[in-house]
Order: structure tokens, then sequence, then C-alpha cells
């Protein structure tokens, strides 16, 4: 187990994107292949691909594809979930710094689970991409459940009858699915999104050997 302020957890669970690496450059990608597939002449760039992050892919079309009719949602939606996993088992994404070697020290004090808003099949890709089989214990996604991370984080933690488990993630739903289930955040700064409330934060990754 491991400690927080004098607090035992026997499980951290981990966000991906922003948090583990960054893989918005194979995201980027994918989406300009299917718009552009769909006659669309509209390029995302790696920010704007940044800005998709943690939002689910069913309610992004009003916001950030206002030129799409709700007639086309589904087959771009499946469409982009075909053509990310294809750039994604290609190009991967990029991790940051020390992470390996950190999740492997964790590893050996703790069980290591991850939550993440993300299609079906895109946390085995994480996993094979950067061989970190033995290092995780259980996984969830949305877009295996089609639950909200507050729901996917409450199943994965009964599943695994976690008690006292931590979260880390860096978008806002990350700490209001953690605050949801009444346990300890601490926010991924280095990463996409912007928590102004938590009351812990890591600058990078190798913070976590600190603070915990």
């Amino acid at each position: 187990m491991i400690t927080l302020k004098n607090t035992l957890f026997e499980g951290i669970i981990f966000d991906i994107d922003g948090t583990l690496w960054d893989s918005t450059k194979a995201c980027a990608i994918a989406w300009n292949d299917v718009l552009n597939t769909y006659g669309y002449n509209h390029k995302l760039t790696e920010q704007d691909a940044r800005s998709l992050s943690g939002i689910k892919l069913e309610i992004m079309f009003p916001q950030f594809f206002p030129f799409v009719p709700k007639s086309q949602y589904s087959d771009i939606l499946e469409c982009y979930k075909n053509k990310e996993k294809y750039f994604m088992k290609i190009l991967g994404g990029t991790l940051y710094p020390n992470v390996i070697h950190i999740l492997k020290q964790l590893s050996k004090k703790t069980k290591l689970y991850i939550v993440s808003n993300c299609i079906d099949g895109y946390i085995e890709i994480f996993i094979n991409f950067n061989k970190l089989h033995l290092i995780f214990t259980d996984y969830e996604s949305a877009g295996k459940t089609g639950l909200e991370k507050k729901e996917n984080l409450r199943l994965l933690i009964e599943r695994n009858q976690i008690e006292n488990p931590l979260y880390i993630g860096d978008t806002i739903s990350d700490y209001e699915a953690a605050i949801s289930n009444n346990i300890p955040f601490i926010y991924a700064a280095y990463g996409f999104g912007n928590v102004t409330n938590a009351e812990y934060k890591i600058d990078n990754f190798s913070d976590l050997l600190i603070l915990i």
C-alpha cells in the first residue's frame, strides 16, 4: 500500500491521455482522414485534438464539428473509431518522462488501474504499445460500457473491491469523477486540462514519488 497524508491506499487509478501519454498526433491524423473521407475541408491540429481529450465522442459534434449534420454523426463516429485504432497501433503516443519507470516502482507497492473516456480497445492498444501488460490489474472505458467516467470509476472500484482508491487525471471531468465517488484526486497539471480546485497537484509525473 501507499500513503498520502497518512492515508493507506490499496490501488491507484489513472486516466491515460494527458496523464500517462500524449497521443494527439495520431488522433489529429485520424480525424483529418475521416473528415477528408466525408468531403469536409477542415483540418484539426494537434492542439485541436488535445481539446477533445476526455470528451465522449458521442457529444462532441455540436461543439467541435457544427458543420456535420446529425444524420452523419453515427457513420462518422464509427469511421473515426476504426481510424483511431489503426493509427494508434502504428504511431502510438508520447509517454511523459519517466512514466514506465515510475509505474513499475508503484506497481511493486500497490495495484494499478486505468479508467478513461476512450473508445473500446484504446486501453489495450496503450498497454500493448508500451508493453505494460504486467503493470495494470484492471481497466474500464466509456467506449466499452457506454457510461460516464464517474460510473466507470465506481464500477472498477466495486469490481476489484478496492479500499481507499486514489485517482490521477488531468481534466475537470477526472476531478468530478473522483469527487463523485468520494475518493482523493491528484491533478496532473502538465496535461491537457485545467483544474483549479484540486487539493493535490503534480507538475510532472515524477512528482508522484514525492507526493505518495
